[in-house]
């Protein structure tokens, strides 16, 4: 190595993928370190020691975190959250809002994380913090899951992770347009992202959750997979398979020690809605109650703990779902359509 040191991980392992940390200079304990290796990775952990990515500036102290980039090449976790002894959960979306409730919940009650989304400066930030918080290892990957290759790159990860407890299928999004008047690709991709995504992460995990006899998936639909309307069609109808298919699995995996659950939140405070254009001022936050995503989690996994399925957040919410399901179809019809009328008269 050209008589440069070599400098190991904490507690003298080396990084996880093979790369070599070398150290050309140290100065008071503290120096520059730079990473050669070619991954599109890099780890951050320690007091006394600045880490860089080889061609970048140094800047300011981080704990542990572990990057995987999957935008434009696509590298596996290794060695580190493969091997560790305490338990690992897998979370999707989690960015921010619900997702991100997750994993700092989580967090504190000693999980490790693997956390996926599409902002990576949320996620590094989110891994920072829960890792120096709480002392866990805490990784993410830049993933869109409406990718295939990108999915199945999460897929081949979650088969490496033999510590797997619990998977969260978080991510989705919504587009308040006329079916026949967006674009085909975009509704396609939220089947993909909503659906497909949650069914092909959820059956790579289960051989894994079978082996410790014990185990969750959590599939984040919504209040609106009771409701139907226009506008909003393929976000209710592809919130509505979740909600099918997580009471179907949980039936098939009866006796396996694998908890399933449908969490089904209504208006939840985080940035979904912001990035609809509704603002803090906009009427819709004054007319609508709205949970905070701690409150969505924590009832969740009380649900989760009772062997509950189908767990929908908030008194009010529960009512608007049992309206829903016990109305007449032909009233209730009838009701949307009298109020798609009044949208275009106004």
């Amino acid at each position: 190595m050209n008589g440069e040191e070599i400098i190991p991980l904490p507690g003298g392992q080396r990084a996880p993928w093979g790369a070599n940390f070398t150290a050309p200079h140290r100065v008071g304990g503290r120096g520059r370190v730079n990473i050669t290796t070619s991954l599109e990775c890099h780890v951050f952990k320690h007091p006394d020691i600045i880490f860089e990515r080889t061609g970048r500036p140094t800047g300011h102290r981080r704990p542990f975190c572990i990057c995987i980039s999957l935008i434009p090449r696509i590298h596996f976790l290794k060695e580190r959250l493969m091997t560790q002894k305490r338990p690992a959960a897998l979370i999707t979306g989690a960015s921010s809002g619900i997702g991100a409730a997750f994993a700092r919940k989580l967090a504190s009650m000693g999980y490790d994380l693997l956390l996926t989304g599409r902002r990576e400066k949320l996620l590094e930030d989110l891994c920072a913090e829960l890792s120096t918080r709480y002392g866990i290892l805490a990784g993410y990957m830049i993933a869109e899951l409406a990718d295939e290759s990108q999915l199945r790159e999460v897929e081949d990860t979650i088969r490496r992770m033999p510590n797997l407890r619990i998977l969260i299928n978080n991510a989705g999004y919504t587009r308040l347009e006329l079916f026949a008047e967006d674009s085909i690709d975009a509704q396609v991709d939220m089947i993909k992202v909503h659906d497909i995504a949650a069914v092909r992460l959820t059956h790579a995990a289960i051989p894994i959750l079978r082996t410790h006899n014990w185990g969750a998936v959590i599939n984040v639909s919504s209040i609106a997979a009771f409701l139907i309307g226009a506008r909003n069609l393929m976000y209710d109808a592809t919130k509505g398979f979740l909600l099918s298919f997580s009471s179907s699995l949980h039936i098939e995996l009866g006796g396996t020690g694998i908890r399933v659950q449908a969490l089904c939140p209504g208006f939840t405070r985080t940035d979904f809605h912001m990035k609809l254009g509704y603002g803090p001022e906009h009427p819709i936050f004054r007319r609508r109650r709205f949970m905070s995503a701690d409150k969505v989690v924590q009832a969740s996994l009380g649900c989760l703990e009772r062997g509950k399925v189908i767990c929908i957040p908030g008194r009010r919410n529960r009512w608007i779902a049992f309206i829903c399901k016990h109305m007449p179809r032909k009233l209730f019809y009838s009701l949307y359509s009298k109020r798609r009328l009044k949208k275009k008269r106004g």
